[in-house]
């Protein structure tokens, strides 16, 4: 059964104590073979259960001579209850909040349990047979969503009792949540979604207390601390596991990733953050059978990896998405020989890596639809070296140093027909770059955040007709060049997004 414990002492001496109930169903005996007095007092301090009120003090005085005269037991009490004794009024058991009817029938899929059991020696209310389980509702959940509740311990988990038909769990951000409770999904055989995101005092017992449950695809551990390699030995066991974030788990190393050899299901792989992994850890990864062909997704973001490292990825040939914002110590030459032998990719980060588009990718990077190079340095002449991107989708150049010239570039040679998302936020595009901006006819969104636009440049923007948002934060836009812009006939912006400091200068003035 499911109980509510109320002290932290309960341990394994409980369950033994339980197991004492369901065989003899007597509290005489229980207490004398573990060397307790009769008092029952030792037995709630284990259980943490809370009793009800004893009856009235004249039935109390009444039971105590009952009780000298015969053997007190709980299994001849719960006798004389089934039996319908006429000795025993109705007032001598006092009703609690959790009491429910007598019956063995089932009611929707559920054994209606017996009523708590009243010790007439000891003047206790003691909790119903332990082998019938109390109606909950837990045992239909389907989606388990606790995110945030971070006064959520182990010992609220675990009364949520059975959990059969799980299939999604979230316990983002509990962080009070160490390991024990996870035990309570022991029997959810059918759960495959389990985010422990950001539970910073989740410890290697807790995947551990999972490790046995095949069902699971997708795993989420990330900003989980405090976990070692011996979680991910524990996470092997996992067959079907396809999708692993380990973002921010500091204490993984090279050696752990060896482990991850049997997942061989596994498509997404996060290890964003994880400052001990290196060179020698993508080694081991990229070496491991069935990698080439299943992974699809890797996020090795801020990891201490360089172009050794990097060339070892060219076998994983079926990536989609590589991260590798913030890895500094890879140089252009080497990513842009290891972009040529993944023909698949798609999505590239590359951001906070410097001087990372130094070298010619042209021919490299056919099949890219977006491409994140923010804050790593690209420049004009950068960007002059591609002269055909017909898939890119999405360009992300926030504070790079990329002018005028490289719009001129991209927009007039056709570069990237098919440009949908473009972010120039605090570049050094001026009115100039913005006369070329309507050639990207396919263009939605578009952020000029801290550009050196002005009304005029402005006035360029109103014949883009595909344009939805717009983010603007120009001291030198005022009242006539967003006049004109909104009154243009062609402009179907649907979003417009001044910067949080307000400096554009505007008068009011009404719209037709």
């Amino acid at each position: 059964p499911s109980l509510t414990m109320g002290s932290d002492s309960y341990g394994e001496c409980a369950s033994t104590n339980m197991e004492v109930f369901a065989d003899s169903m007597d509290v005489d005996t229980y207490q004398q073979e573990a060397g307790l007095s009769t008092c029952g007092s030792q037995y709630e301090s284990a259980t943490g259960f809370a009793f009800a009120h004893p009856p009235p003090q004249d039935q109390q005085n009444n039971a105590k001579g009952s009780c000298d005269a015969s053997s007190c037991s709980t299994s001849s009490f719960v006798s004389a209850i089934q039996d319908g004794d006429a000795n025993m009024e109705p007032q001598q058991f006092p009703a609690t909040p959790t009491k429910m009817p007598a019956s063995s029938e089932p009611t929707n899929g559920f054994l209606t349990p017996q009523p708590e059991y009243y010790d007439t020696c000891n003047h206790k209310l003691y909790p119903p047979h332990p082998h019938t389980p109390w109606p909950n509702i837990t045992t239909q959940l389907k989606v388990l969503d606790l995110r945030g509740s971070q006064r959520l311990t182990d010992r609220g988990l675990l009364q949520l009792g059975d959990l059969n038909a799980l299939e999604v769990a979230k316990l983002d951000n509990c962080h009070s949540i160490q390991g024990r409770g996870l035990l309570v999904l022991s029997n959810s055989s059918h759960l495959h979604t389990l985010s422990l995101a950001n539970c910073r005092r989740i410890t290697d017992e807790a995947i551990v207390n999972i490790s046995h449950l095949f069902s699971i695809t997708a795993l989420t551990l990330d900003g989980c601390r405090c976990l070692t390699d011996r979680s991910l030995a524990a996470i092997s066991d996992l067959c079907q596991l396809q999708k692993l974030d380990l973002s921010q788990c500091d204490l993984i190393t090279n050696s752990g990733l060896n482990f991850l050899r049997d997942l061989q299901y596994l498509e997404e792989l996060s290890l964003g953050w994880c400052r001990n992994v290196s060179d020698d850890g993508i080694k081991i990864l990229a070496s491991q059978p069935m990698r080439c062909e299943s992974l699809k997704i890797l996020r090795i973001a801020r990891c201490q990896i360089s172009d050794e490292g990097i060339e070892s990825l060219g076998k994983l040939t079926n990536l989609r998405e590589l991260n590798l914002n913030g890895c500094s110590n890879v140089s252009s030459a080497a990513l842009g020989n290891t972009l040529q032998r993944l023909p698949k990719l798609e999505v590239l980060d590359a951001s906070y890596c410097p001087g990372i588009l130094r070298s010619s990718w042209q021919g490299k990077i056919q099949n890219l639809r977006v491409l994140e190079l923010c804050y790593s340095g690209v420049r004009d002449s950068h960007l002059s070296y591609l002269t055909n991107l017909p898939m890119l989708e999405e360009l992300n150049l926030d504070s790079c140093p990329a002018g005028d010239f490289a719009i001129s570039h991209l927009a007039e040679n056709n570069v990237t027909p098919n440009l949908m998302s473009l972010d120039l936020a605090d570049t050094d595009v001026t009115d100039v770059g913005a006369a070329h901006l309507p050639k990207f006819t396919k263009m939605t969104r578009l952020s000029l955040f801290y550009c050196n636009i002005s009304n005029a440049g402005l006035r360029h923007l109103a014949s883009m007709p595909s344009l939805e948002a717009l983010n603007l934060d120009s001291r030198d836009i005022g009242d006539d060049g967003l006049s004109f812009f909104l009154r243009s006939q062609e402009s179907q912006v649907l979003g417009l997004i001044f910067g949080a400091d307000h400096r554009c200068r505007l008068r009011p003035f009404v719209q037709n």
